[in-house]
Parts: structure tokens; C-alpha cells; sequence
């Protein structure tokens, strides 16, 4: 009964409309987002992403002028580019259209994180014509650091530019090094100020950024 109970509800919030988000309907918009995105949180393999992505896409038609769902949707294809083996170009050139329309609403440093993140995927399609993603990668992480010091993200996707990259295009373990302890002790920061509750602004990252910095620390 339980069960069907949550079913029901879930289906009957994934079906609102909201167009455009209003004090009124706030809270409706802000329970669906966060359904979604632990529901990103949790999932694992290609048919979780994928309905993931589909309940983003629907959020993203219910809810215009919000950069959030655009984000998710963005951060997903990202995920499913590793779990197919066809079209990962074309997940990737879509994330870097949703990503393109949030900076239109808010171009925030959690988006050129994102962004940034997008374009390190370009490179590691196409190393022939990658490289001219490489200044733009760098503008954005910039200007997420300094927009927002105090983003993880940020200093985690430098890392991995840092650590991945050659040294000819900046590429620089020292450097890669140093940006994931800055991540890591911003992830620290960032669990004391949400005292470790949910939060469905963008949290991702803290243990890849570990795994990283174990395998440099080597």
C-alpha cells in the first residue's frame, strides 16, 4: 500500500506544469528537483541514467528560466557518455546546449565548471581537433574560480586538466596536485556548511576528487 501510495504521488508530481516557476508553486518545483536529483545521486548503470535524464528533460519543459534541470541534464549525458558505445559525441554536444542555455539564466561557477568539464570531454573524443577547446577550458575554470572560490568543482575539473593534459597545453602533475587538496578541503567546508544535509544544488565530485588525489599522492 505503501508502495502504491509513492507511486501515485510521484506520478502525480512528475505530471505538473509549472512553465514558469512562481512563489505559488516554489515548493512543488523544489520537491520534484530534489526527487530527481537523488535519484541521480543513486543511480548506476545506463537504464538508471537514462530515466534520469528523461525526468530532467520533462523538469527542464515545466520549469523555463530555471538553470538547475538544465544542469542536471547537462551532468548526465556526462555520465551516460561512459556507459554507451555509440553517439557519445552527440550526448556530449547537448550537455553543451543545456549548458549554454543556464548561462543564459544564471552563469553561475557551478555552469562553467560544468562547461569546462564538457569541453575536457571534446578533447578526449577528438584529439585531432580537441586542442582549440583548450584555451576556452581554461577561461571557464577561471572564471568559475572567480566567480565562486569556494567551489570545489571548480578546482577539481582544474585538476583533472592539470593531471590529463600534456604539459605543451598547460598539463602539470605539481599543479593537478595542489588543485585537488584545494578541492578536498573545500569539500570539507562544503559538508560543515550544509552540516551534511541534502541539498540539491550541485554536490558532485568528492569522491572522484579522493580517488585522484590518492592515485597522485603515490
Amino acid at each position: 500500500m505503501k508502495k502504491c501510495i509513492t507511486y501515485t504521488l510521484t506520478l502525480f508530481i512528475s505530471a505538473l506544469s509549472f512553465a514558469q516557476i512562481t512563489p505559488e508553486n516554489r515548493a512543488d518545483y523544489e520537491k520534484l528537483l530534489e526527487k530527481n536529483a537523488r535519484l541521480f545521486d543513486s543511480a548506476v548503470d545506463r537504464d538508471e541514467n537514462q530515466a534520469v535524464l528523461d525526468r530532467f528533460e520533462r523538469l527542464k519543459g515545466q520549469a523555463e528560466g530555471e538553470w538547475l534541470p538544465l544542469y542536471y541534464a547537462a551532468l548526465t549525458r556526462m555520465y551516460l557518455k561512459d556507459q554507451v558505445t555509440k553517439n557519445k559525441e552527440a550526448l556530449i554536444d547537448e550537455a553543451i546546449r543545456d549548458l549554454w542555455a543556464a548561462q543564459k539564466i544564471d552563469n553561475n561557477s557551478e555552469v562553467m565548471t560544468l562547461l569546462a568539464r564538457g569541453y575536457i570531454h571534446k578533447v578526449e573524443l577528438d584529439n585531432s581537433t580537441g586542442p582549440k577547446y583548450i584555451p576556452k577550458i581554461k577561461s571557464l575554470l577561471n572564471g568559475a574560480i572567480k566567480a565562486d572560490g569556494a567551489n570545489p568543482r571548480a578546482f577539481l575539473i582544474y585538476g583533472n586538466f592539470y593531471l590529463n593534459f600534456p604539459k605543451f597545453v598547460g598539463g602539470d602533475s605539481d599543479k593537478a596536485k595542489q588543485a585537488f587538496e584545494k578541492a578536498e578541503a573545500l569539500y570539507e567546508a562544503e559538508a560543515r556548511k550544509t552540516k551534511d544535509a541534502y541539498t540539491s544544488q550541485p554536490h558532485w565530485g568528492k569522491k572522484w576528487n579522493e580517488n585522484y588525489l590518492a592515485a597522485i599522492s603515490r
